[in-house]
């Protein structure tokens, strides 16, 4: 019984909770607008010099946000999001992923947000148009008026469905935790400590040539930026979500006070019981002096 209770708790320390979950899938979706906002402040600053870049800068994301993510999971077995957290993607039985697994994961985690984010546009332009009554009876119209009544309504089945897996899992029933790990036999549990003794360790000791040593310091030197990358986007997330039209310019200008003499009758005096002072107190905001037992 106590083999079977340390088994137990060893299971229970390396199952992620329902809100690291949720803090990791959240950081997920917004991972691809970020880099998409990235990109194209990139692409618009050289636009004039290469316009190739600035027609095809989706596909170009599309590349860089799949070699990222299988860089990740070569590396963590994990994603981008999920390594943040401090998570990996293993089997439902606890083997370690298969390369195939790996390339196959890095596209999924590359291609879905792109088919997502072009079907979005697509909606968006459609309804733009169907607006306007630019669509006419004709056959590809008619398939368009079909998509504007049915995507809303897959969006709308996403939303519980992802929930069901929500509970599942923390019901006990069911060990992935969305529904794509649940379609590759996925589940993400604790990466152990990483040791970073194979860099430190021997950079101290004066044991690294200058190859190992630069190769080293880029691996560090991009994982700790895309990591400070990933919080400051979860703060401005935050920050918006919080106040929307939030501006530090918008804040209100309060004027200082117009100086008087009043207090200069008073000179020595508590401001409560007007006596000499006893045991003097400054309050730092006001600067004026008080007796202690006063205040």
């Amino acid at each position: 019984m106590a083999l079977h209770a340390a088994n137990f708790t060893t299971t229970s320390h390396n199952k992620p909770s329902i809100l690291e979950i949720m803090a990791q899938d959240s950081l997920d979706s917004s991972l691809y607008p970020a880099l998409q906002k990235i990109a194209e402040f990139v692409v618009s600053s050289f636009q004039n010099k290469y316009n190739w870049p600035y027609k095809h800068h989706e596909k170009l994301l599309l590349v860089v946000n799949g070699l990222m993510q299988y860089y990740y999971l070569k590396c963590f077995d994990s994603s981008f999001s999920e390594s943040f957290y401090g998570m990996k993607r293993v089997f439902i039985n606890g083997q370690t992923l298969s390369e195939s697994y790996r390339i196959f994961s890095a596209f999924c985690l590359s291609v879905l947000p792109f088919l997502n984010n072009f079907i979005t546009q697509k909606y968006d332009l459609f309804k733009t148009q169907d607006l306007e009554g630019s669509l006419s009876s004709e056959f590809p119209d008619k398939i368009k008026r079909i998509f504007l009544k049915i995507y809303p309504f897959f969006v709308m089945m996403c939303t519980p469905i992802q929930l069901a897996c929500y509970l599942k899992y923390m019901s006990g029933k069911q060990e992935s935790q969305s529904p794509i790990l649940w379609l590759l036999n996925l589940k993400l549990v604790y990466t152990e400590s990483i040791d970073n003794v194979g860099f430190w360790i021997p950079l101290f000791r004066r044991e690294l040539c200058w190859s190992e040593f630069f190769k080293g310091f880029l691996k560090n030197f991009t994982t700790t930026s895309l990591h400070v990358l990933a919080f400051s986007m979860q703060f401005v997330q935050c920050l918006k979500n919080v106040a929307p039209n939030f501006k530090f310019t918008s804040l209100p200008m309060i004027p200082a006070p117009t100086a008087d003499d009043k207090s200069s009758k008073h000179t020595g005096e508590c401001p409560i019981c007007r006596q000499c002072w006893k045991m003097p107190a400054v309050l730092t905001v006001s600067g004026y002096v008080f007796c202690f037992t006063c205040i």
